[in-house]
């Protein structure tokens, strides 16, 4: 069980479905339909996650989102990571009151944070203000520079959009949650 639900929180839900239906046909021909009704039921939940986190990029392999929204005085940092064009989690890191040194010091260490255990991604996509800081880190953990990239149009764009709007969703808990 363990070894499904990582399936899962990694991404890899075809590998969990094909598992499944192998183990839903060894059900049915040991004549066990109460089980292998309930594997495809759990197969077909499984399926629907995965149509619902697949966002519209054609990236393969493991790509992260930098970008950042500020309010109130409050800067909040946050990755998003997708694998093979899903969302699969989102990091984020706030801070009070910051100057410069604080806003490029918090973002250099919410990249190694997150980019802690071999967590490197394969492509980044970030905010123009965001480029030179990621790129710094990017280098120092062996991340090619042409891996790191400002988009100007599309779909790139418009996730990025996405994600600062969670960032300021973010805040606004925060906020709201300091004044209870």
């Amino acid at each position: 069980a363990v070894q499904r639900l990582k399936k899962v929180l990694t991404g890899k839900n075809w590998q969990l479905i094909q598992d499944l239906k192998r183990d839903m046909s060894v059900a049915s021909s040991q004549q066990r339909y109460e089980d292998a009704a309930a594997i495809r039921d759990c197969i077909k939940r499984i399926e629907h996650l995965a149509e619902r986190q697949v966002v519209c990029i054609d990236d393969v392999g493991r790509t992260q989102l930098w970008t950042a929204a500020e309010e109130r005085n409050m800067l909040y940092v946050i990755a998003q990571t997708l694998v093979d064009g899903k969302l699969l989690y989102q990091h984020g890191y706030y801070i009070d009151a910051p100057t410069d040194a604080d806003r490029e010091a918090t973002v250099q260490q919410s990249i190694l944070t997150c980019w802690t255990d071999g967590e490197v991604p394969d492509h980044v996509i970030c905010d123009p203000w965001l480029y030179e800081i990621v790129g710094r880190v990017a280098e120092g953990v062996g991340l090619r520079n042409d891996k790191v990239s400002v988009p100007r149009r599309g779909k790139k764009v418009e996730l990025l959009e996405l994600a600062r709007q969670n960032a300021r969703l973010a805040i606004g808990r925060i906020i709201r949650d300091r004044s209870v």
